[in-house]
Order: structure tokens, then C-alpha cells, then sequence
């Protein structure tokens, strides 16, 4: 049916109008494009818009493709039901609206493509665009190549921009992965060089390595699942206790508000949790049939950037490396690579109740959601 109009329409150059009322397809934009009160828009009535509009916007409703249409001077709004989810809780007021301030909304950065496009008549393509909580009401994140084409009228000016998103999650993914595994490889090599230089006893070297391996590889069986959600807080803690066999509920006390963070600082962070509950397995809380730990965390306000407070509290009279002035590979991950690799400032604190450690550290985008 619509091939028909169309090829009559194509026959008649003189009647550039659209006798129809709007797009024949089916799917829920369809619908709402043939519903919406276009004559409060630059795009005036459905009924009369030129062929050169009608046919790229029936194209894009009958895409599966994740397509939207920024048309006239004004680029208003056009998209089709693939593209609907991008929107989030934008839709259905997008439709309509000023194209720019919509992708704007979407990917940041992103607002003056279509007028770029428009002025220099050629595509654009932009690569990798992330979007959180994509599919919607999940944590996930999802990646996009967004190409931009120019749709130029009869007169060879640019009349639109039609706007089609590729899902790149699955490259997106391998090539995090691919960094992951490198960062990974390096951080086992120091770790291996760091126990050989403190552990100078055979037996004692392979139990500190495969223990600090077995750290690294709980954060990396957790990315696994979804690293684009990022790796909780609660979890990572409660995983390194319990590899060392202590439950919360018993000798362990969690508390602290949801936080998510990225998967190369919850690695260095891992580390240090396991130093401390090896540590305290073998000279503190742990070690003590009365002993007992609180890990417990806050999200203050800093300056512009949110701070993580988090505190390791033992009950015991114990410190955490035996032996007066002795430097454990546990010390320097607390005092050295949690400074160096995540800006946070850490104090121990020593009384006669136990032992307390309290590392702060700043939720930059690069180390938290």
C-alpha cells in the first residue's frame, strides 16, 4: 500500500503534498506519530507534509534498527520504537522536540551533531557511547556507534539528519575485558614480586601469592557476572571475610549504605581487605574466641566529589604485623598503593581495646557509580 502511494507521489513531481495522514505501518511510535498535534510544530499538520519527509520518517518507523529523524531548521524529533528505550523516562515527550537538547539528554556532548551535520552536509559517526541502565530498570550499561546522515532536499540543501544507533556492547565488552586482563597481569606480577621481597620462607611465599591471587580473582568472578554495573561494596567485603571463613552475624559485624565501584579499585581495595582479614586470622580479632570485627562505611559530601570513610575496627589488644617496626607486604598496600592508585589517605590507630584502620578516599568517576 505504501509502495503504491509513494510511487504515485514520485510520478507527480507537482504534488510534492502527502495525501495521506500520516505514517501506515504499524508499532507503537507509528501510532503516536499519526496521533501527535504536529501544527503546534515548525513541522505543521501531518497531512501536509511534503513526500521528501514522509518517506524517510515510514523508513524509520518500519526500521528494527534503533533510528531517529532530526528534520528541518529547527531538527525536531522523530524516532522510532527501537530507538524508544534509549530515551529512558524522556519518551514520548521527546517526540516532537528539539533533536539536539534530546541527544544531548542521552549522550552528553552529543546536542550539536545534528547541526553540524546540517552545516557541513557530510555524516558524522561517533563511536562507543556508553548509556547506564540500559535496558531500562536494569543496572547494566550499554554501548553505542551513533552515525549521523545528512538527508538533503531537492534544492541540495540539507532538509534532515537521519540518526541510526549500532549496539557495540559486545566489542565494548571484549575490549574491557582485554584491558582488564592486562591491568590484572601486572597488578599478580607486583603482587609476586612484593611476597617474595617479605616472605622469605618457600611455604610461606606460596600461601601469602595464591591468597592475594585468590582476592584478585573474586573481584574478577564478580565483574564477570556484569562489570558495567560495577562491583558492590557489601559483597566484596563480605567475600574476603569469608574466604577466611568469618560470617557476618558471628565474629563480623557489615554496615554501611549501597555503593557500587569500578572493577580496577575494587581490585586494589580487595587487596587490602584481604591483608587485614589474613592479618587478623592470625594475630588479632579472628584469632581470639571473643574476638570480633566491624567494618563499617559512610558517603560523605566533599568538595564537589563525594568521600568513602570506611573503618576496620578489632576488639582485640592486638596490632596487625607482629614484630616491633616489622614492614609487611599488608602495611604497604594500606599506607602506599591505596594512596598511590586511589588517593586515599589511611590511619592506624592502636589502644588497648584493638586495632582500627580508617581509609578514605575520594568517589571520583573513575573508582565509583
Amino acid at each position: 500500500m505504501v509502495g503504491k502511494a509513494v510511487s504515485r507521489r514520485l510520478s507527480n513531481p507537482s504534488s510534492e503534498l502527502n495525501p495521506t495522514s500520516g505514517p501506515t505501518c504499524r508499532g507503537d511510535l507509528a501510532a503516536l506519530v499519526r496521533g501527535h498535534d504536529w501544527s503546534k510544530t515548525p513541522l505543521g499538520p501531518i497531512d501536509q507534509w511534503p513526500s521528501s519527509l514522509e518517506i524517510p520518517v515510514e523508513t524509520m518507523l518500519r526500521s528494527g534498527m534503533p533510528m531517529a529523524l532530526a528534520w528541518g531548521p529547527a531538527d525536531v524529533m522523530l524516532y522510532n520504537d527501537a530507538w524508544r528505550p534509549l530515551l529512558g523516562g524522556s519518551h514520548p515527550a521527546a517526540l516532537g522536540g528539539p533533536a539536539g537538547d534530546v541527544l544531548e539528554s542521552i549522550w552528553p556532548g552529543t546536542g550539536g551533531l545534528p547541526q553540524q551535520v546540517r552545516s557541513n552536509g557530510e555524516a558524522i559517526s561517533e563511536k562507543g557511547l556508553g548509556l547506564d541502565g540500559h535496558p531500562p530498570g536494569t543496572l547494566r550499561k550499554s554501548w553505542f556507534d551513533l552515525t549521523l546522515n545528512p538527508l538533503p532536499a531537492a534544492d541540495g540543501t540539507i532538509a534532515g539528519v537521519l540518526l541510526v544507533a549500532t549496539d557495540c556492547s559486545a566489542r565494548m565488552r571484549l575490549d574491557e575485558f582485554r584491558l582488564r586482563a592486562r591491568n590484572t597481569l601486572a597488578v599478580i606480577r607486583s603482587i609476586a614480586s612484593r611476597s617474595a621481597d617479605t616472605c622469605p620462607a618457600p611455604e610461606e611465599y606460596a600461601s601469602h601469592l595464591l591468597g592475594r591471587i585468590d582476592a584478585i580473582g573474586r573481584v574478577q568472578a564478580m565483574a564477570m557476572i556484569d562489570s558495567a554495573s560495577g562491583i558492590d561494596l557489601a559483597t566484596l567485603v563480605a567475600d574476603e571475610l569469608l574466604a577466611c571463613a568469618a560470617h557476618e552475624g558471628g565474629q563480623v559485624t557489615i554496615d554501611g549504605p549501597p555503593l557500587r565501584l569500578h572493577v580496577q579499585p575494587a581490585e586494589t581495595l580487595a587487596l587490602a581487605l584481604h591483608e587485614l582479614a589474613t592479618n587478623a586470622v592470625k594475630f588479632g580479632a579472628l584469632a581470639a574466641t571473643e574476638g570480633h570485627i566491624w567494618i563499617t562505611w559512610q558517603r560523605r559530601p566533599g568538595n564537589g566529589v563525594d568521600r568513602l570513610a570506611l573503618e576496620w575496627r578489632e576488639t582485640t589488644g592486638t596490632v596487625l604485623e607482629p614484630g616491633t617496626g616489622w614492614r609487611g607486604f599488608g602495611t604497604e598496600v594500606l599506607e602506599k598503593t591505596l594512596p598511590y592508585q586511589l588517593d586515599a589517605t589511611v590511619e592506624r590507630v592502636d589502644d588497648p581495646s584493638g586495632l582500627c584502620w580508617r581509609i578514605e578516599l575520594p568517589l571520583t568517576q573513575r573508582i565509583a557509580f
